[in-house]
Parts: C-alpha cells; sequence; structure tokens
C-alpha cells in the first residue's frame, strides 16, 4: 500500500534487508517491491548504516543526530531559563548569543561533549 505507516520495522528485520540490499544481491528497488518497505526507506536505511561504519561521511551518524537532539534541547533549555547572574551584569534587554548558549552547555558536560 503506498503511503501507508505501519510504524518502525524492527532493528533485526531492518538489518536483514539492509544486508540484502549491501551484498549487491537484491536493488532497494526490487527488495521494495517484494516486502514492505518503500525504496527511500531501504535506502535511508542503507545509509544510517554505511554512516555507522564510516563508509561515508555526508551525514551525521547515530550517536552525532542523537548528541545534536540533546544540545538542541539543552540550548532551549538554557534560552528559557533566564541566568540571574548574567542579566544582572548585561541588563534585562539583553540575552546572550547562541555561542554563549553552547559554551555553558559544553561546560555543564551534560551530554560529554567538549568544546573543539
Amino acid at each position: 500500500m503506498a503511503g501507508s505507516r505501519r510504524g518502525r520495522a524492527s532493528p533485526e528485520y531492518e538489518e536483514r534487508i539492509v544486508e540484502f540490499a549491501g551484498a549487491g544481491r537484491l536493488s532497494p528497488g526490487s527488495l521494495a517491491r517484494e516486502f514492505e518497505p518503500a525504496e527511500q526507506t531501504i535506502w535511508n536505511w542503507v545509509k544510517r548504516r554505511d554512516l555507522a561504519e564510516g563508509r561515508r561521511s555526508d551525514g551525521l551518524t547515530t550517536e552525532a543526530r542523537r548528541e545534536m537532539r540533546e544540545l538542541k534541547r539543552e540550548v532551549k533549555r538554557l534560552r528559557m531559563e533566564p541566568d540571574i547572574s548574567k542579566k544582572s551584569c548585561r541588563g534585562p534587554d539583553t540575552a546572550p548569543s547562541d555561542e554563549e548558549l553552547v559554551e555553558q552547555v559544553c561546560a555543564s558536560d551534560v551530554v560529554g561533549l567538549e568544546r573543539r
């Protein structure tokens, strides 16, 4: 059924389909016709595996994507919580820059990252 969503595939199922596509046995298009996932979904799975294994570098690994999501969440939280000491030094109308917020997140070691 084109366009319908059935939910997320199990990791084992995804891995098996990617093995078939990666081994060159079947193309993602023929796998999509034979099994449930759409061709683009299979291409996405193959790309994610290749990124994780270092075969390509044109995107973020799953771990880097998770870290990015956590950093964005933390920056959002920091923007919502005014830092009293900075406000008192700067005045109430000046908010910290994005760079300062990222520095605060890295300094707090919320996600175990160091500033590069």
